[in-house]
This record gives C-alpha cells, sequence and structure tokens, in this order.
C-alpha cells in the first residue's frame, strides 16, 4: 500500500526477521524464523494491467526455555515480539498486531522447567508479548472451557488450560470442593503428561459411590507456585461416606493408560525410537521419485505447521 509507481527491486535481497526484546536490557534476540515473499494477483489496475499483492508470510517458533544461539532461558519480565523486514527499497518494523478481521486466537499459559516457571503469552492490540515469571497466573487467562476432568479408578485427574511438557517439576495443590457450611479439601499434586500440565488427587476419594446427594456445588483447584491462585474445575456433590461424586468426569480409557505408560518411558528409549523412525523416514523419502518427495516434504511441513 506505500508503493504508488513501478520499482525496480531485487527479490532474493529481500529479507525478513523475528526478534524478542529482553525487558531488562532492551536486547534484541533473533528468532529462526523462516519467511516467504508471495505475489498474488489483485485484479485489473485503473491505469491499466494487472495489480499484484505482495505479502511476507513467515513461520516462528518461540523457546521459552532457550533463545539465542546459546539457548539462554528467557529471564522474568515482560518480553515484546517484534517483526522487521527490508526490501523494494523499503525498512519497516513493529509488533506482530492479531488480524484486524480476525478473532483473536486464544493462547494457553505454559509452566516448565523445574523448579516450575509460568508463562503467559498474550496477543492483543498492543502486539504479542510473552511474560515470563509472573507472580500468578490471573483469573481471565484461565480457560475452563479447556479443562478436562478425568476418574481414573477411584482418583480424580484433572488436563489443565495449561502447556507443559517432559520436564518441568511437580508441585503440590488442593482440590477444594465450596460447600455452605465449610470448604472441604483433598490434598493433589501437578506435573506435566502428554503436553498439558495434570492435576492428580493424592486419595482415592473421587469413585462413583453409591448415595451421592446434596447439591452441587463448585470445585476449585488451588495451586501454589507457580500458579498463585484458585481456579474452577468443575462441580461436584458430597456422598454420606465422604468422598465426592464429580459431575461430568470422565473414565479414563486404556488408550489414555497406555499413552500416559508410553510417555513415562526412559528419554533415551524414547529417543532412540524416534531416531530409528526418522532414519527410516529419510532413506525412504531419498527413493521416492522427486515429485513424490516433494509432495511428501510440504505434507511433512504442514504437519509441523499444525504442531502435530
Amino acid at each position: 500500500g506505500e508503493l504508488d509507481e513501478l520499482v525496480d527491486a531485487d527479490i532474493d535481497a529481500i529479507w525478513a526477521r523475528v526478534s524478542l526484546i529482553e525487558p531488562a536490557s532492551a536486547l534484541e534476540w533473533m528468532v529462526p524464523s523462516p519467511f516467504a515473499f508471495l505475489l498474488a494477483d489483485a485484479g485489473a489496475s485503473p491505469a491499466g494491467g494487472r495489480r499484484t499483492r505482495s505479502s511476507l508470510v513467515a513461520s516462528v517458533e518461540i523457546d521459552p526455555t532457550g533463545v539465542g544461539p546459546a539457548r539462554v532461558p528467557m529471564s522474568a519480565g515482560r518480553w515484546s515480539v517484534v517483526f522487521r523486514w527490508r526490501g523494494l527499497g523499503l525498512a519497516r518494523g513493529g509488533p506482530l498486531l492479531p488480524e484486524a478481521a480476525a478473532p483473536i486466537p486464544v493462547h494457553l499459559p505454559a509452566v516448565l522447567r523445574d523448579p516450575p516457571q509460568l508463562i503467559v503469552p498474550r496477543l492483543d492490540a498492543d502486539g504479542l508479548t510473552i511474560e515470563v515469571g509472573g507472580d500468578g497466573l490471573p483469573l481471565q487467562d484461565w480457560q475452563p472451557q479447556l479443562t478436562r476432568v478425568i476418574r481414573d479408578g477411584r482418583r480424580l485427574e484433572v488436563a489443565l488450560p495449561i502447556v507443559s511438557a517432559r520436564g518441568t517439576g511437580a508441585g503440590s495443590a488442593v482440590i477444594v470442593l465450596k460447600l455452605p457450611e465449610g470448604d472441604r479439601e483433598w490434598p493433589a499434586e501437578f506435573g506435566p503428561d502428554l503436553g498439558r500440565l495434570r492435576l492428580r488427587s493424592a486419595y482415592p476419594d473421587f469413585g462413583a459411590r453409591a448415595g451421592a446427594s446434596g447439591e452441587e456445588s463448585p470445585l476449585l483447584a488451588r495451586f501454589g507456585a507457580p500458579l498463585h491462585g484458585e481456579f474452577p474445575i468443575g462441580r461436584a456433590r458430597l456422598d454420606g461416606a465422604g468422598g465426592i461424586r464429580v459431575i461430568g468426569a470422565l473414565n479414563a480409557s486404556a488408550a489414555t493408560r497406555a499413552r500416559r505408560r508410553f510417555a513415562a518411558l526412559g528419554g533415551g528409549a524414547i529417543d532412540g525410537t524416534r531416531a530409528r523412525l526418522r532414519e527410516g523416514a529419510l532413506d525412504l523419502t531419498a527413493r521416492l521419485p522427486q515429485p513424490a518427495r516433494r509432495a511428501l516434504v510440504g505434507a511433512y511441513r504442514v504437519l509441523r505447521a499444525r504442531g502435530r
């Protein structure tokens, strides 16, 4: 929109990058961001001929546990994410902003590292920021619709709307049933499981006992560090034997248990399996004709972009 006349430009000289601005020092840490320069037909031009719309499209992965060439963990504070590009006689930069006509997507917070540390990405009218090591998770950043309550035998598990990863430290929590006569509490612990932070009750009081009665009451989870808050996880009824019946809890399937057992295997066994699969895939790809090879590589990139 800034070019109103013909320009003689070297397309190969166009470049772009994404950087993180460290809050304490204002240093820029460049993030690998492969980009493509795209040209698309934009209809007829009033002066004759056709108009062309150009755009830069980049794919960026930001790992809070390591940025820069030395893979330094992101320090505490609010980091800004900026995009810079140069080409066609222009040089521009600024924050990463949401599309004006599109709804702002939901970005889940994360708990990573050992000891656990809270990391919250936010995208608003001021751009994309990443807050590392805050005082706690504000209630407005909690996504209750993405919480899944699972009953595994007589224990309660909750897949929390928080991203996590293997190697994240465990922590303690309390499951709270809010009753008119006073709160009932059950100790619990949380840790990473299948890419999410999972809460698990310490005692088997959450079975399907007969005789569960009483009115539905709010069921909450109370966390200390690093979340420092009390968040809703569902509703439940108290039974006569002191246990509780959680409304709408799902029974853990055999497939879920099998995935959890596989995820709990030693890292060496999993990494070795991945290496063997990767070697076999590369060998197979090298044997394919060039058109099929390009199609396979393109499909792989699409899956990577979707996080699979």
